[in-house]
């Protein structure tokens, strides 16, 4: 890689981390939400949980909006990962993961009260994967896969 491709590639792949870290968080505070019946104010717990969780979640919003804002302009195939599967591997693995969650989150569903944190985890997963299929598979993270492994990314037509 060049100097200039070096430092842009550092600089996304800085970006896009911190996203991943930020919808990590978001979905990992779903497990400490505790749900306590006849407790007349929040614990400590679900307090920090939820201070996890909109700041994951923001954190992780904030992440792709600035590679949004760095890559505008940019070469590569303009499409949204919402609607994309499997578009490389690591793709591959967050829609495969959010699969087989969401049939996780069906069983949860029908099953009931009886799941206890095994529901929690389940939901944590499904929220986790779906926020990788959106990343993975987008048109920021192809453009910094693509970067890394040296593939031309400079001569492909914007769709």
């Amino acid at each position: 890689m060049r100097g200039v491709m070096k430092q842009e590639f550092k600089q996304l792949r800085f970006w896009q981390l911190l996203s991943v870290a930020g919808f990590f968080i978001n979905a990992l505070s779903l497990i400490f939400m505790v749900q306590s019946p006849g407790q007349l104010g929040p614990d400590v717990l679900t307090v920090v949980s939820g201070i996890m969780f909109w700041a994951g979640l923001l954190l992780g919003i904030a992440g792709q909006v600035v590679l949004l804002r760095k890559t505008k302009g940019l070469p590569g195939k303009a499409h949204v990962g919402l609607i994309r599967l499997f578009t490389n591997r690591y793709g591959f693995i967050a829609d495969v993961t959010l699969g087989v969650s969401l049939i996780g989150v069906f069983i949860t569903l029908f099953a009931g009260n009886g799941m206890g944190i095994f529901m929690q985890i389940i939901w944590s997963l499904f929220i986790f994967s779906f926020s990788m299929h959106c990343v993975l598979n987008g048109r920021k993270f192809n453009y910094i896969y693509r970067l890394k492994n040296k593939r031309s990314v400079r001569n492909e037509r914007r769709v």
